[in-house]
């Protein structure tokens, strides 16, 4: 095979290389994010609870968690309420819940937007009337246990057999969803832009059925280990030096005992 048939074979060879790239890349499919919502839920007229939720369905073709925010004014600055977030696959739906407390009587204003994996898109703005908040003034504090917390979690034990826990202040920025107590325990969760375990979180507790605010609830999110995992190494060893002092003293007095009989 003479010089010039070479390279007319090579030629042919990256010709068809770079032919076979471009197809391969014009086959892939770009992943793309979509989603659709329906059916927006809120009250018009409320007096301690307001409930805004809605309909998210994931139309595109990627995974993705997603969070609904509401934001509005007060005298204390912006006030934001977070739902809990919810993972979606294409073609799953979710009904994403926020629980916000009314601070003063009058129209509210509140700007609903939704968390997606490309960011914080707005929704609708929202205008309805807050009619009396006079019982939600000088509540008593509610008595609890914190069994167990973590970063991100806090577990509880309180007297109250079923209510709602609503943040009511936590750390700028942190997202607090309201979580239901249920058997006088409930899993406090969080997502924390920045964790400081000296932070803490308060909520509004609140009687789902009657509408009754019960009190409120202060919860400091520093690190608590359950009583099983508290038992360090420190601890075993001294567990096991006791166990093993016990059973050399029976022993011990068991050898004196038959040693007495013989004598």
């Amino acid at each position: 095979m003479d010089f010039t048939k070479i390279q007319v074979l090579l030629i042919t060879i990256l010709a068809f290389t770079g032919l076979s790239s471009s197809l391969v890349f014009k086959l892939s499919v770009d992943q793309e994010l979509k989603y659709s919502t329906q059916d927006l839920n809120y009250a018009e007229n409320v007096e301690k609870l307001q409930n805004i939720n809605i309909s998210i369905q994931n139309t595109g073709s990627v995974g993705c968690v997603f969070r609904l925010r509401s934001s509005l004014n007060s005298s204390n600055g912006q006030e934001r309420y977070y739902s809990r977030p919810h993972s979606m696959w294409p073609g799953q739906e979710a009904r994403l819940n926020i629980y916000q407390i009314p601070l003063k009587t009058g129209l509210e204003t509140t700007n609903i937007s939704l968390k997606t994996c490309e960011g914080w898109q707005k929704l609708e703005t929202l205008n309805y009337t807050v009619e009396n908040t006079s019982d939600q003034q000088n509540l008593s504090e509610i008595d609890f246990e914190k069994k167990k917390a973590q970063k991100g979690s806090i577990t509880i034990k309180t007297g109250i057999k079923n209510a709602l826990a609503v943040p009511e202040e936590a750390p700028p920025y942190w997202k607090v969803p309201a979580t239901q107590i249920q058997n006088k325990s409930a899993e406090l969760t969080y997502t924390p832009e920045i964790y400081r375990p000296e932070e803490n979180i308060s909520y509004r507790i609140i009687n789902t059925s009657s509408g009754k605010v019960l009190g409120t609830l202060n919860v400091s999110v520093e690190p608590k280990k359950a009583l099983i995992q508290s038992i360090t190494v420190k601890h075993l060893s001294y567990i096991l030096l006791v166990s093993l002092l016990i059973n050399f003293a029976f022993i011990y007095r068991r050898r004196d005992g038959i040693l007495s009989s013989k004598s």
